[in-house]
């Protein structure tokens, strides 16, 4: 191994003549542990292709800092005006806006109707709509059943075993009241 050789070894070890073992410089050659004796029963160098892969891998991560440095100077907010117009966002058409403030309001009332619902079982009446978040936010199975027109909805457990229970209590509700 040459002198100026050392990138993609992490170790250096220097032998004198009396610290030379073959069967242990082949060991630290597989670990890519560099050595050096005094010249005596030298090996090979390592191929000149490890150090060119490490020279593209060098490059490569040179060329993604300057991104993620490029990406730290790129502004977070833009005024509308300096959007081209053809990224600009549309205002909503009055009916439109008015059709979606509704849809929100009838889901605030189906979460207030349902964290009504779960208070009676929670400990904490104040963690009720937390919970309803709770159910809502991680991903459920959904299993149609088309011939009985029903729709069986599988979720996975929250993170604790009385949020479990307050879910049971709401589904078995839901279910009684064949709410759609």
């Amino acid at each position: 191994m040459g002198m100026g050789y050392t990138r993609g070894v992490e170790q250096v070890s220097i032998f004198d003549r009396e610290g030379y073992s073959p069967a242990f410089f082949a060991e630290m050659w597989e670990k890519r542990i560099a050595r050096q004796t005094y010249h005596k029963y030298t090996k090979d160098d390592w191929p000149e292709a490890e150090f060119l892969e490490e020279e593209e891998i060098e490059l490569i991560e040179r060329k993604l800092t300057e991104l993620k440095e490029k990406r730290k100077q790129t502004p977070k907010h833009l005024p509308l005006q300096e959007l081209p117009e053809e990224e600009r966002f549309r205002q909503l058409a009055p009916t439109r806006k008015q059709f979606l403030d509704t849809i929100k309001m009838i889901a605030y009332r189906a979460e207030t109707t349902m964290s009504t619902i779960v208070r009676k079982v929670l400990a904490r009446v104040d963690e009720a709509r937390s919970l309803i978040h709770e159910i809502f936010t991680p991903e459920a199975d959904l299993i149609p059943h088309e011939q009985e027109k029903t729709l069986t909805i599988r979720l996975h457990h929250l993170t604790n075993h009385l949020s479990d229970q307050a879910t049971r209590v709401l589904a078995e509700e839901l279910n009684a009241t064949e709410t759609l």
